[in-house]
């Protein structure tokens, strides 16, 4: 019989986050890898200042680096799961919010990825520290249009489209939250009504073996 899921300030149980974090970090090193290969293989067409590249490449070297420690960190035994979920989306959010900078915006996919750690802060961690790490994101991705909105080439849409990643983060981390939390909830009570039927089958069957005398009920 399983042990009954406890309410914890985490939304879901020790055993789905390390079943999440495990599935994170394989897609955060595929990420990881995916940006160094654009990066250092003149896959990304972006014209950036020398100091400004040389940023980014640090900037997604660094990350390469983090998603492997994670990667390897997880696979050990006697993981505390909860806490390397906190540092290692803290960790996401930082250096997306960091390209988010570099590149003046969120071409390239990365205002989806943010969009994306800020879901996933919110299924994996207490609703404030989700809210947090997406208001960090919201205001990266908003005040990066518009400090480079008096540049010629950032336009009404782009912030436009800033705009809506930033609300989009914001609201998906509450959603994702309260899905996380009904998801728990649902489970407990199926586990609670599993353990009251298995005491139940236990008491029939203990009291059928003690029985002397029974009686039978036949039809016509």
């Amino acid at each position: 019989m399983s042990k009954t899921i406890e309410y914890t300030a985490y939304p879901l149980s020790d055993i789905l986050t390390q079943r999440i974090v495990n599935y994170l970090n394989v897609y955060r090193m595929v990420i990881a890898a995916l940006l160094a290969l654009a990066q250092f293989g003149n896959l990304v067409n972006a014209d950036l200042p020398e100091g400004y590249a040389i940023a980014a490449n640090t900037i997604v070297l660094t990350y390469l680096i983090f998603a492997a420690f994670h990667l390897f960190t997880g696979r050990r035994s006697g993981t505390d799961f909860f806490k390397l979920a906190t540092n290692s989306l803290f960790s996401d959010i930082f250096f997306l919010s960091l390209l988010v900078i570099v590149f003046g915006g969120v071409n390239g996919g990365i205002g989806i990825l943010l969009v994306f750690s800020s879901a996933m802060a919110a299924v994996l961690l207490p609703l404030r520290i989700a809210l947090f790490l997406a208001s960090i994101a919201s205001l990266t991705i908003i005040g990066t249009a518009m400090w480079y909105i008096r540049d010629s080439s950032t336009t009404t849409e782009s912030m436009l489209q800033a705009g809506l990643f930033g609300i989009t983060a914001m609201i998906s981390a509450v959603i994702a939250n309260q899905l996380a939390y009904w998801a728990r909830d649902y489970r407990l009570i199926a586990e609670k009504q599993r353990e009251t039927l298995t005491e139940l089958e236990q008491v029939n069957e203990l009291i059928i073996r003690r029985m002397r005398t029974g009686v039978i009920a036949v039809d016509h």
